[in-house]
């Protein structure tokens, strides 16, 4: 149940911050300040021809994702966790949906940097010894 319950909550804020990226976007069209989003104009441009102009922007917000959320998305499921292991073991989780972009690249602090294997599967030994130690979720209805 535990491991279902922060799965959910690593879902919801991944599919959140899509929203976001559309409503922006969708606030913006045509008149989009890339300053105040770095790299995100950039990405729409790159990956609408990378996909021979069609619609498709969902490469455009994974990259933007894993360029800006991996740590939000990490401290956050921490926290719910009650913040018992340091953040790394909580990256797995942010990295959900996103690896992809963790192995052709992403910026960190403007660093240009690429997950190794051995770093991902750290990561998911961490993720594993997370949802298997943690009560995050234990006093949510059954739905057995």
């Amino acid at each position: 149940m535990a491991e279902f319950v922060s799965e959910m909550a690593t879902t919801l804020l991944h599919e959140g911050i899509h929203a976001e990226i559309f409503k922006y976007v969708n606030d913006h069209q045509g008149d989009i300040d890339p300053e105040d989003r770095t790299n995100l104009l950039y990405y729409y441009f790159y990956y609408k021809s990378d996909n021979s102009n069609s619609l498709e922007t969902i490469y455009a917000q994974h990259q933007y994702m894993a360029d800006n959320y991996i740590i939000p998305i990490a401290k956050t499921i921490r926290l719910l966790d009650n913040n018992r292991y340091d953040l790394e073991f909580y990256l797995a989780f942010a990295w959900e949906g996103l690896i992809k972009y963790g192995y052709d690249g992403y910026y960190d602090n403007g660093e240009w940097k690429s997950l190794t294997k051995e770093e991902n599967s750290q990561c998911y030994e961490n993720k594993k010894q997370v949802n298997n130690t943690t009560d995050f979720g234990s006093d949510c209805i059954s739905l057995n």
